[in-house]
């Protein structure tokens, strides 16, 4: 008696997950999934659900990423790998994950290391830095409060150095200063395979997998370019896919500054009064330009710069650009894309028109939504239908 007692209390409840999408909710025990369906076992069986349907499975209940491990490594194809250490030697990159497992490969898999997080007003400098990767390795440090980089050949890292070549002179720098490490972008670079979906863990990585595998409670996963990591099934947070449009997407970071230079972003009261909203006005209603009504966009203050990582690489972005029929009178503002920081479109708005876009998205992680206004009339913008194309 006692050791049947002693035996429930071993057992351990498999984790819980639910599908969303354009179906109800569909909640039960992780089974498979591959690049048609995902099969989750529920009170009334296995339920086998077309991906077509699905737009995310989650974790129930909803489980929060922990704090980053202070080295964030990005991969070939956009995953994002959280590390408790990061070495290289002879051209091969190895990484600690904070569940401590191994993850080695070589340095052209990766485009780079970041040893600390970067503050969102160097985030600019950073990314000029990382257009240094078309010539070379990217050395980052930093210096008083701006980033400064060299461009060469990193040989090595360990836990006290970075071994650095520039101009044919070789140097030891402490890697302590060093902020982080561009990987020179390689001449032939490997094809990424198709992309199934993108997996977070609670670790705070994220990663862009072509298959996923279920062995006993240990998922198998493999990454668009070619990287191959385990994990436990209960240190998923959500398998997300790619969404039909950019504002079913979650905003990665945002920024506001008004035309008189009073800048923000995050804060309790920038979230209140100025933050972008996804499918709906920024009056939290619904989004409206004359009596046509639309069920999808973006509403953003102008003086607003939105950044959206996207589920996928490839394809383009089309939809409609319009002043809110709230925005003051006479306001215009100038809209601008940028797929990373190249730019795809500028486009200039007055009232009462819309202006279609319509862009190809090429190899960008990213996207890049800039609104601003000509005066002080902060005007409203929305970008309606933001549809991602294959």
């Amino acid at each position: 008696m006692h050791a049947a007692l002693l035996w429930l209390s071993l057992v351990v409840a498999a984790p819980e997950f639910e599908a969303v999408g354009a179906s109800a909710p569909v909640r039960g025990e992780f089974v498979s999934l591959n690049n048609t369906e995902v099969v989750l076992r529920t009170a009334e069986g296995e339920r086998k659900l077309p991906l077509a349907t699905v737009t995310e499975i989650r974790a129930v209940p909803a489980v929060k990423p922990a704090e980053a491990e202070p080295v964030g490594v990005e991969l070939a194809g956009g995953s994002l790998a959280m590390a408790s250490q990061v070495t290289l030697a002879d051209g091969k990159l190895s990484l600690i994950t904070s569940g401590g497992r191994q993850l080695t490969m070589f340095a052209r898999g990766a485009a780079w290391v970041r040893f600390a997080p970067i503050k969102e007003s160097l985030l600019a400098q950073w990314n000029e830095a990382m257009q240094g990767r078309a010539k070379g390795d990217v050395l980052v440090v930093q210096k008083a409060a701006a980033l400064d980089y060299l461009t060469g050949t990193v040989h090595a890292i360990d836990a006290e150095t970075v071994q650095f070549e520039n101009e044919g002179e070789k140097f030891p720098v402490k890697r302590a200063k060093v902020v982080g490490i561009g990987f020179a972008v390689p001449a032939n670079p490997a094809p990424l395979a198709k992309p199934l979906c993108t997996v977070a863990l609670v670790d705070g990585s994220r990663w862009q997998v072509a298959t996923v595998k279920l062995d006993g409670e240990q998922l198998r996963l493999e990454s668009t370019g070619g990287a191959q990591l385990e994990a436990k099934l209960d240190q998923v947070v959500s398998f997300r896919f790619a969404s039909a449009f950019l504002s079913d997407e979650p905003i990665e970071r945002w920024t506001f500054r008004s035309f008189v230079g009073l800048a923000g972003g995050d804060d309790a009261t920038d979230a209140r009064f100025h933050r972008p909203r996804l499918n709906e006005s920024l009056s939290g209603g619904a989004l409206f330009v004359g009596a046509k009504k639309y069920e999808k966009g973006v509403s953003l203050y102008g003086g607003t710069e939105v950044v959206f990582r996207l589920p996928a690489q490839g394809g383009g972005l089309q939809g409609l650009l319009a002043l809110a029929p709230n925005s003051p009178a006479g306001a215009r503002a100038e809209v601008t894309l940028l797929g990373d920081d190249r730019q795809l479109g500028r486009w200039e708005l007055v009232g009462g028109s819309t202006v279609p876009v319509k862009v190809t998205l090429g190899s960008a992680q990213r996207v890049r939504l800039v609104a601003t206004g000509a005066d002080e009339r902060t005007p409203q913008v929305y970008f309606l239908e933001p549809r991602l194309t294959k």
